[in-house]
């Protein structure tokens, strides 16, 4: 059972960031380094679970872009034009991601 004492921890991963929304500014006024949450378990595993998820994404992008670099070599000049659209759009979302 929990007292009123108890630190009460994010039961969501929108509750964390929330969290640390609201005490960012005043840690930044108050010159510390850094801020510290508290999050239940489950949120825990689901912040890992989200930045696994992010790195595979870039991970993948990244091989995409390459691939379709290669690709292009060769390639007539209605299909670069396609290819090169398709490239532009995924360093948008690299860049986005970083």
């Amino acid at each position: 059972m929990l007292d009123d004492d108890y630190k009460r921890f994010s039961t969501s991963l929108e509750e964390m960031v929330n969290q640390v929304q609201s005490n960012l500014p005043h840690a930044k006024e108050q010159g510390f380094k850094a801020v510290g949450i508290d999050v239940s378990l489950d949120v825990a595993q689901s912040l890992i679970d989200a930045l696994e998820s992010h790195k595979a994404f870039k991970t993948h992008i990244t091989r995409r872009i390459s691939e379709l670099e290669a690709d292009k070599k060769g390639q007539t000049m209605e299909v670069k034009a396609v290819l090169n659209g398709a490239l532009i759009e995924l360093h948008r979302l690299q860049n986005e991601l970083h």
